[in-house]
Formats: structure tokens, C-alpha cells, sequence
């Protein structure tokens, strides 16, 4: 009878023993290896003990990829208790267990892969560029990969990079692949296992890494421990420490808002990818990469360029600052660095890295050559300049048509006493991750976080604070109304839509009278507050707004962290995204766009009898501007278009901007950068709703390029903005400048009768319904609509060579100007792979 044991045994355990009683084999058993029972065999690279069978025969050879095998000696050198590097390997396996995730469990084949691959290094003398293999005691992170060099560059290149150097190669890895040096990544082993995300448990930087986390989480209980609330997430003010004065304004460096990888405890953040998962389109673009062993190399190189980027989005991220990071063993290193170029360009062109305000001497086009097609934009606005910006990264010969004489769009400031002011857009809603933050960041402009923590109401009728626990129990009411909204929402299955205003009220008063409640004035007057913060997000009286759409981008990751100022004016960093080498025709209004011959250009017409052709025409005007059917498009809009065009609303919001010579609202307010008012009724819902105090700090930035509208005031200064929406809208629109100006005066002394409200030395009120290229100020869903209607927003017309960019077309981030600039590169990158897909189908003809 035979042994338990014997019956127990594996497959693969053979014993020295027992070899010659087996047959030999002379090739990898492994189908898709490329030695599979060739002649002559496959080569061990292990060589760990005198009875390795290098190049000779063995019971088994374990493949690792095609070229790269070990024999079962040095297997049973290692894996066998009883054998002299079984210690070592039981060492491995140990800091493996503790270290990695539970995907990827301690393997003999991973122990050889992580420990024993030889380091493949590519020559760097002039003409040469061979790939040689280094010892395997040498850890890659030792070598200094830019003076590496070859000692004959006349040998031959070895067959075992040659064959690496294969793209179908990646497919024959049967291990995980993983970095040995992980500095670039060194972030993401605070929330994710080394393993899951490409780094070997085993690394030596994992315990350093360790060592910073503890120095940063003291650090940061430090930080925390003098500031109110987290400081930098949520914009609050910084405490003052013992014996000091209280600090006003937050000024952080905007490098501590961008983190690149998404937090796996956490939703998925905007602007960030998971470390671990394709996004749909790399799936897209990389089909062949989709699945493991190609999908680990790929995310490896992905993170990696990530990585580089988000640490320094100053200099250009290239293949070959990459690879200087890619410290793994084995021939993938050599298949990745043969891959890492089309990589970085799917990465550039979809503006991950090499984006924004970059200076790029290069052109990223030479990364690969298209032949690239002329582009007319129309419109100067965000998303026409972010659009002109990436086209021009690609060299690209742009066109800005603009029908005013100024770019911008609704990003506008007007200097004031030497201060920047926006009229239209002016903050950066959400600061981490976002696209403004990084444009700030890359050519140094200070962001001045808002304070928002809390927001004081006063009322207009006593003016006093309105009671704390009678605004939480009214805020907490409206909030319970929204969430009876949501369900409402979640069971009306056929959609039936309603307005958000009747919809709300409705739901509002089944719970007053659930819970026996009647407001009283001042009650109904913080409820119409809230419903003034709606118009104002929304951009419209509640009657108009789709009850069911209302909120739909918050369906998407959004941009996180407080709103923020950027000091020298919003504007201003705008048009800077203006390309030297671009075109920019302004007082140019369109009003043609002829795509209807396929065989020829796209003609564009100008009200000034002046008529350009591209082969592409990006259009970013404003919603309401295609509303009003100013252009005309030949052949016409697509039913579908025309239908997205109605159903998605114009909205608009007015701001008015006072400057005084003393802050007197600081006295009662304090330190805050924000504060309601609740008017006398219900007819002046959104007339100066919400104050913001946007006084100068540090002293006022001076910029000549930007109009003085006003005299430059000897001493400091100190302005607050105050906000109309809604039907306030009607009576604002009735008033003149002075009228104006007076009126939110006399609202100002009512909210302040203990202070002296001193006469304004200037009022800026902003008149966007009357700009005739504008009219508007951002889009929302009408009663009827559907968040899809900003999909449709977004598609081409004239057989694809009309493109509409604009926050109206950006579904995920409408009603903003980060929603604006990423329409734009989005539109871009359509333009850029059209071109670099049919040139690649062009070539492989």
C-alpha cells in the first residue's frame, strides 16, 4: 500500500532523488512559451546552487515569462525546508505575509521573480541603446541608470531582450510584476497593500515609507491642534496659538489639493483614477491590456507617469523620466520601456499629465506623427482657451474667433483700487483636484481658501442674529425636505417630472403639518433663505428648474475640499491658458458654419463679412446664444441637439460689489468671509442673499494688464460681494447703478444699525442678461429635461466636424468654469485622437 504521504505530494515536488527516474524534459511545458521543446532548452537564470542545470536538462522548467525560466534544482534550493536557501526564502515569505494584501499569497515563482530576475539596463552611449543584464544581488535602486554603458557596444543584442521587446511578449508573464524601488509611489501604501498596486511587499522603502507616515500623522496632529476643524480639507480659519493674534485669511500652497489616486475607503474623488482599476477609456484605448499580466504592467506605468506628474506638474513627464523610476527585475523592464511612449501620449492627449499651463518647448505631437488637421474655435471663453491650449500642446494651427473685444467669456474681472474683481465667475469651487488648482500651481499664483464653515444670518427686520437653535431646526427642515425629495425622486419610475419649486413646497408642507408646525415670519424668512441658496446654484427661479434633475452632477465624483479665490483674480489665470502661437480674432461674431460638403473644409462666416475654413470648428459660445439661433448651421442641428438646447436652461445670477475704506461688518461678524441676509418678505427672496467678504489679503495685487476703472486708493481697501438670483432678478434688472447702490446700503444699515455704514467709494454691478454675447451665467435642467441632455450637449454635428465644448456640454461639472476648461480639453483630445487613429490605420496600410 502506498504512503499518505506520497499520495499528498504535488505535482511540481520532485526530489533530487527522483530526477532520474523521470523523464527528462528538454523545453518549458507551457504552451504559449516560445520554448516550449525547443532546441536547445531553456536556460536557468537563477544559478543559486553548483547543481543548477543552467542551460542542460531538469525534471521541470518553471516559466516566468518567454526567456525566462529556473529549474527545478534551484526550486528545490529554495522552496525545500531541508535545503540551504530555504531560510532565505522563509525570510521572503514572512515580510510577504505581513506586508501584502490577500490577492496575491507567497509563491516560489514570486520569490524568484521579486529576489533572483536579473536587472536589465539599457546602454546610454551615442549610436548603441543595447539592453544588458546586471548580476541579480544588485538592486536596481543602487545603479545610476544615466551613465549606465555597455563594455563593447559591438556584442550583439542578447535574444532574451530582443524577445522582450515583442508587444504579444507581456502575454506570456505568468507573475505579477512589481517595483522594487517605490518612491514614486511611495504615497499609496498609506491606503492601499504594496502588492495591489504594483510595489513589492518586500521593498526596502516600505518601512521608510512607514517612518514618514508616523513623522506626517504627528505632524499633522500638530497642524490640527492649531487650526479649526482641519484647516486646509474644509477652508476654516487658522487659530491663534497662545499670546497671538488670530489669523484671517487661510493662504495655503495649492500642491497639498492634488492627489491623483482615489482613497478605497472613501468615494471616488473628482479628477482622481484608482490605482488598481482601468478607467473605461484605457479599456478603450488598451483593449490587450485588459486583463492580467498586461493589466498590472500597465497600471505600474500608468501610476508611475501619475505619480511623476502630481509631484511636480512644472516639468514635462517623458518616457524617459518614467522608466528612470521603473526599478523591477526581469525582461519587463525592457517591454515596458519599448511601450512607455504610447502611454504617455494616450495620458497627454487625454490631459492626465503634460496639461495646463505647462511650458512645453517640444511639441507632444513628435511623440508620435499625425497629420494634424486646421481647427477654428469660436468663442474665448474657458473652455475655447483650455480647447486652443491642448491643440496647441499637439501643434495644432488654432483659430479663436471671438465676438467680443476681450477673451474670457464669463470669467471677467475689473480692477478695482488695484484689486482684481470678478463680475461673473470668480471662485474655484472645490480646490483639490481641480484643474484651476493645478493651473494656479503651475505658474505660482497664491489660492485664498473662503471661509464656509459657518454662515451668520441676519435678519433685515431687527437686524440681529437670527436665534441658533430656531435656524438649525429650519435648515434641518429644509434638509428633511430634500431627502423627502430624493425618495420622491427614486419611486417616480416613468419620470413625471415637476418644477423644484412646487415640488418642494409640497413636500415641505406634508412635513409641517406631520409635525403640527406653523413658521412664523422669521422662520419662513430662513426658509426662503435656503431657497435663494438653491436659485443661486441652480441660476433660476425655482419654477423653471426640473424637479427630478435638479442636482444631477451630484450623481458624479466632484471636486472636494472648500471653495477658493485665486488673489490675482480668477481672470487673469484664465488668459494665460491663451496660446502665443495661436490666432485670436476678436469682434469676429459668427453667424454661418457650413459643414455641409464633405469633400471640402468647414466654412466658417463673420457678421463682419469675413469667412475662414478648418477642418474642425470647436463651438464654445454660450447655451444661450445657440438658443437664440444666431448661428446658423448648415446642414441644420440634429433633432436631438435642438431638443437638449431647449430642455437645458439659460441661468443667470447678478453680483454687486461695494468698496469701502473700513471693514464695519467685521465688528460684528467677525472674521468670516460669509453671511446671510433674510429680507423683510418673500418678494425680495435672493435680492443680496449672500455677502461675501472678498477684501484684498495680503495687500492688493496690482496688474497692469487689466483696465483701471477706478482711482488707486492711497490706504487699504475692503469690499463685499453681494449676490441676486431668482425673481429678485426682475426688480434688479429695473434699477439703475445708483439705484442699486442705495438700495444694498439700505439693506446694509438695516443688518448693521449699531455699526456706521459709510458711503461706498465704488459699486460694481455686473449686467450679464445684457451682454450680447453672453446673457446668461450657467446652465440648469428644465422642468421636462434630463441630465442626459448634456451628453447630447456634447456630441459632434456636420458628420463630426462640428464639436461643442462649454460648461452646457459638461455633464459631470456644469455651472462652473473647471467644468468650462475640462469641456474644452475634452473636445481637444477628440480632435487629437481622430487624427492619430486614422494616421495609425493610414500607416499599417
Amino acid at each position: 500500500m502506498a504512503s499518505p504521504r506520497k499520495r499528498k505530494r504535488k505535482q511540481g515536488d520532485v526530489s533530487l532523488d527522483e530526477v532520474s527516474s523521470k523523464r527528462s524534459s528538454k523545453g518549458c511545458d507551457r504552451k504559449s512559451c516560445l520554448m516550449t521543446y525547443c532546441d536547445p532548452p531553456p536556460f536557468c537564470f537563477c544559478h543559486a546552487t553548483e547543481k543548477c542545470a543552467k542551460d542542460g536538462h531538469t525534471s521541470r522548467w518553471y516559466h516566468l515569462s518567454a526567456g525566462q525560466h529556473y529549474c527545478n534544482e534551484c526550486f528545490e534550493h529554495f522552496y525545500r525546508s531541508h535545503k540551504p536557501g530555504h531560510k532565505l526564502y522563509e525570510q521572503w515569505s514572512s515580510i510577504w505575509e505581513r506586508e501584502a494584501g490577500d490577492t496575491l499569497p507567497p509563491r516560489a515563482s514570486q520569490f524568484m521573480a521579486d529576489m533572483w530576475l536579473p536587472i536589465w539596463v539599457q546602454c546610454t552611449n551615442e549610436g548603441c541603446g543595447h539592453w544588458r543584464k546586471l548580476p541579480a544581488h544588485i538592486e536596481l535602486h543602487h545603479v545610476k541608470l544615466d551613465v549606465v554603458k555597455c563594455s563593447d557596444c559591438s556584442l550583439d543584442e542578447d535574444p532574451i531582450a530582443l524577445m522582450a521587446m515583442d508587444p504579444l511578449w507581456v502575454h506570456s508573464i505568468s507573475y505579477s510584476p512589481l517595483l522594487r524601488y517605490c518612491e514614486p509611489l511611495a504615497s499609496l501604501l498609506v491606503e492601499y497593500y504594496p502588492d495591489g498596486v504594483g510595489i513589492s511587499p518586500t521593498t526596502v522603502c516600505i518601512q521608510r515609507n512607514k517612518q514618514q507616515q508616523q513623522q506626517q500623522q504627528q505632524q499633522q496632529q500638530h497642524e490640527e491642534s492649531s487650526t479649526s476643524g482641519g484647516g486646509i480639507a474644509n477652508g476654516e480659519a487658522l487659530k491663534k496659538e497662545e499670546g497671538k493674534e488670530e489669523v484671517e485669511d487661510t493662504v495655503v500652497p495649492s500642491y497639498d489639493w492634488l492627489h491623483p489616486f482615489n482613497h478605497p475607503k472613501e468615494g471616488p474623488r473628482g479628477g482622481a483614477l484608482t490605482p488598481d482599476t482601468l478607467e473605461p477609456c484605457e479599456s478603450k484605448t488598451f483593449p490587450e491590456w485588459s486583463k492580467s499580466p498586461a493589466l498590472d504592467v500597465y497600471l505600474i506605468m500608468r501610476n508611475i507617469a501619475l505619480s511623476l506628474w502630481y509631484s511636480n506638474n512644472t516639468q514635462l513627464v517623458t518616457a524617459s523620466r518614467c522608466m528612470d523610476l521603473v526599478r523591477l527585475r526581469g525582461t519587463v523592464r525592457i517591454w515596458i520601456s519599448s511601450q512607455y511612449e504610447r502611454v504617455i501620449h494616450f495620458l497627454s492627449r487625454r490631459g492626465y499629465i503634460n496639461c495646463g499651463l505647462l511650458s512645453i518647448e517640444r511639441p507632444l505631437a513628435s511623440m508620435h506623427s499625425v497629420n494634424k488637421q486646421s481647427v477654428i474655435i469660436i468663442g474665448g471663453g474657458p473652455s475655447g482657451l483650455s480647447a486652443a491650449r491642448h491643440l496647441a500642446n499637439f501643434d495644432y494651427q488654432v483659430t479663436i474667433l471671438e465676438a467680443s473685444n476681450r477673451i474670457g467669456g464669463r470669467v471677467h474681472d475689473v480692477n478695482i483700487f488695484g484689486q482684481n474683481v470678478g463680475q461673473g465667475a470668480m471662485f474655484i469651487t472645490g480646490v483639490i483636484n481641480n484643474p484651476l488648482t493645478l493651473l494656479s500651481r503651475q505658474r505660482g499664483y497664491t489660492i485664498r481658501l473662503v471661509k464656509e464653515d459657518k454662515c451668520e444670518l441676519i435678519l433685515e427686520r431687527s437686524g440681529l442674529f437670527a436665534e441658533g437653535e430656531v435656524d438649525k431646526r429650519v435648515e434641518k427642515q429644509f434638509n428633511a425636505s430634500l431627502d423627502r425629495l430624493a425618495e420622491w425622486r427614486n419611486k417616480n419610475n416613468n419620470y413625471t417630472d415637476d418644477s423644484l419649486e412646487n415640488k418642494l413646497s409640497e413636500l415641505h408642507s406634508q412635513l409641517l403639518t406631520e409635525e403640527g408646525y406653523t413658521y412664523t415670519q422669521d422662520e419662513r424668512g430662513l426658509f426662503d433663505f435656503h431657497l435663494s441658496n438653491l436659485e443661486f446654484a441652480c441660476g433660476a427661479h425655482l419654477s423653471e428648474v426640473s424637479a427630478c434633475h435638479w442636482d444631477h452632477n451630484d450623481a458624479f465624483p466632484q471636486f472636494g475640499g472648500a471653495h477658493a479665490l485665486v488673489q490675482s483674480g480668477l481672470a487673469q489665470l484664465v488668459r494665460e491658458l491663451l496660446p502665443v502661437e495661436t490666432q485670436l480674432l476678436l469682434n469676429s461674431q459668427v453667424c454661418h458654419i457650413d459643414a455641409s460638403s464633405e469633400d471640402n473644409p468647414v466654412i466658417v462666416k463673420c457678421r463682419n463679412g469675413n469667412e475662414y475654413t478648418a477642418d474642425k470648428v470647436i463651438v464654445t459660445v454660450p447655451l444661450s446664444i445657440l438658443k437664440d439661433k444666431t448661428i446658423k448651421f448648415t446642414p441644420s442641428l440634429s433633432p436631438a441637439k435642438q431638443k437638449a438646447i431647449e430642455r437645458i436652461g439659460a441661468g443667470l445670477v447678478e453680483k454687486v460689489t461695494l468698496t469701502f475704506k473700513t471693514p464695519f461688518w467685521k465688528e460684528k461678524i467677525g472674521n468670516a468671509d460669509i453671511f446671510g441676509h433674510i429680507p423683510l418678505s418673500t418678494e425680495k427672496r435672493g435680492l443680496f442673499s449672500v455677502l461675501y467678504d472678498i477684501s484684498p489679503v495680503p495687500p492688493t495685487i496690482n496688474d497692469s494688464s487689466i483696465k483701471n476703472e477706478g482711482p488707486v486708493a492711497p490706504t487699504p481697501v475692503y469690499m463685499l460681494m453681494m449676490t441676486v438670483s431668482g425673481e429678485a432678478l426682475k426688480l434688479y434688472y429695473t434699477l439703475s447703478e445708483t439705484e442699486i447702490k442705495d438700495e444694498a446700503i439700505s439693506v446694509l444699515k438695516f443688518l448693521f444699525p449699531d455699526q456706521t455704514v459709510q458711503e461706498p467709494v465704488s459699486v460694481l454691478c455686473s449686467r450679464w442678461g445684457n451682454d450680447p454675447f453672453v446673457k446668461m451665467s450657467y446652465s440648469y435642467v428644465c422642468v421636462g429635461g434630463a441630465s442626459e441632455d448634456y451628453d447630447v450637449m456634447s456630441e459632434e454635428e456636420g458628420n463630426g466636424r462640428i464639436h461643442f465644448a462649454g460648461e452646457a456640454t459638461n455633464r459631470w461639472y456644469p455651472q462652473s468654469v473647471t467644468g468650462a476648461y475640462i469641456s474644452g480639453v475634452r473636445e481637444a483630445c477628440k480632435i487629437i485622437e481622430s487624427d492619430f487613429f486614422s494616421s495609425k490605420i493610414h500607416n499599417n496600410k
